[in-house]
């Protein structure tokens, strides 16, 4: 069976995005993006809801040549992207007719064998509520939104166990718990 790890971005206040919706304060800097890279490739699947996917389908796109000006985080992009690419991606949308369940997550956890991530505050909340999360993980960037999305289920009562802390560079830090311990 393998481990679902819920993976977010989020302001040092707890929110993955601001109350207007954006996120452009948690532009990462090269040594975040090279964490982030180095994660991901212990990867042996990722899960998104519809607007998650939104977001990180832009990594189809990033590579040499795409004409994007991406300066000197460049190098790091482009070796996301192609990390990123590698790994199998499931996207649940109950819009379309394709919840993600209970029984959905424990099939995709059974077949991966591996590290499966779930990315999405929604799509994780479902997960979480179903106690099908093994652990989460936080990039905590030094910003305070105020208010937006929470990243934490609101009323989701759970015990976690801090298994690995990080303090990347320029104030971000990477916070990893068990869940349920």
């Amino acid at each position: 069976m393998g481990t679902l790890i819920y993976l977010m971005v989020t302001s040092a206040d707890g929110f993955t995005s601001s109350p207007d919706g954006t996120f452009d304060w948690a532009e990462p800097t090269t040594a975040v993006h090279e964490h982030v890279e180095r994660f991901t490739r212990t990867l042996s699947g990722q899960i998104y809801g519809p607007r998650m996917w939104e977001t990180m389908k832009v990594w189809h796109d990033i590579r040499p040549g795409d004409g994007g000006d991406y300066g000197e985080l460049a190098d790091v992009m482009y070796e996301y992207g192609e990390t990123w690419r590698s790994i199998p991606t499931h996207v649940f949308n109950r819009q379309e007719g394709h919840p993600l369940t209970g029984e959905g997550i424990r099939e995709l956890k059974a077949a991966s064998g591996g590290m499966l991530s779930i990315g999405g505050p929604g799509i994780a909340a479902v997960a979480l509520r179903e106690g099908a999360v093994d652990e989460v993980a936080r990039y905590v960037v030094p910003h305070a939104t105020g208010g937006g999305t929470p990243w934490w289920p609101v009323g989701l009562d759970a015990d976690l166990e801090l298994v690995e802390e990080e303090s990347i560079d320029a104030g971000w830090v990477y916070l990893r718990y068990r869940v349920g311990v």
